[in-house]
């Protein structure tokens, strides 16, 4: 059984770019979020495939509506920080406002006790070991922020395992369901969502799911926003991977949902036997 899941941003919120606006100019930009929303919420229709969705708190509290459309169709909601930000770009004071603040207004919002967090841009790092403790003491009982391995936002490197498993802290307990990535060259590659799903071909995707028992997918309503507009002065690399195959993303999608069996997190995770998976300890400090 694999894990389907949303991350809901807006199309100008990319990470690690100059060229990206800072939050205070957010709300001047035009939103994009109510078509490309439905255009993904047609495609979980279509297949009957469940989905939780990650929701950037700035975004619930700008269009409270969309939370309570996904609510009101059933889908699971969960944390994914109130203002974007990068974990490790934070002290874990800031870390922890930005959290607490995101849950409120989602739990306010949605009628959801929020237990699910994801890190904008998988951003929990070996640097940041403190924050699964805040989110613990914030009522976070499962996360999906390690990305096995590096990449332009950070990465977990070292990381092995490609199922979820138990972080074990100094003061908590949190289950962990990392991306999913194959090995190229050397490179992990996370072909279950976002550029690299826009970027390979149906058939390469396919072949790689048959060899995965455990997926865990994440795409973003810009995915398959086909009218959205392109932030000015990105470098063209930047371009390409924030915009290349997004035309045949949504047609793709709807294949691979049909293809391969998908369902929301806390249903995969009711059928996960937690006594026989990994135990990881990590050594954190006090949570202040």
């Amino acid at each position: 059984m694999n894990i389907l899941t949303i991350d809901i941003e807006d199309w100008f919120h990319l990470l690690s770019d100059h060229e990206v606006p800072d939050p205070e100019k957010w709300a001047m930009l035009p939103s994009r979020i109510h078509q490309a929303l439905d255009v993904l919420l047609e495609i979980l229709q279509k297949t009957n495939t469940p989905a939780t969705f990650f929701i950037v708190g700035w975004m619930a509290e700008k269009h409270p509506d969309i939370v309570k459309k996904i609510v009101s169709l059933g889908y699971e909601i969960a944390c994914q920080g109130h203002h974007h930000r990068l974990v490790y770009t934070m002290t874990p004071e800031e870390f922890s406002q930005d959290t607490r603040q995101a849950i409120q207004v989602l739990e306010h919002i949605g009628g959801q006790k929020i237990t699910a967090y994801r890190a904008p841009g998988f951003s929990i790092t070996h640097q940041t070991p403190w924050a699964f403790d805040i989110l613990a003491e914030n009522g976070i009982t499962r996360d999906s922020s390690l990305f096995p391995g590096h990449r332009a936002h950070g990465g977990y490197h070292g990381l092995q395992t490609h199922s979820p498993f138990i972080i074990q802290t100094s003061h908590h307990s949190i289950r962990e369901f990392p991306i999913s990535t194959v090995n190229f060259l050397g490179i992990p590659l996370a072909f279950g969502g976002g550029g690299y799903f826009r970027l390979l071909p149906y058939p390469i995707i396919r072949h790689l799911s048959k060899r995965k028992p455990y997926i865990m997918s994440y795409f973003h309503p810009r995915d398959v926003d086909t009218q959205q507009g392109v932030l000015p002065g990105l470098s063209l690399s930047r371009r390409f991977r924030a915009y290349y195959g997004i035309n045949n993303c949504g047609n793709k999608m709807e294949r691979w949902l049909s293809d391969f069996h998908f369902t929301d997190l806390r249903t995969f995770e009711s059928q996960v036997n937690w006594s026989e998976v990994e135990i990881r300890t990590i050594t954190t400090p006090a949570v202040r």
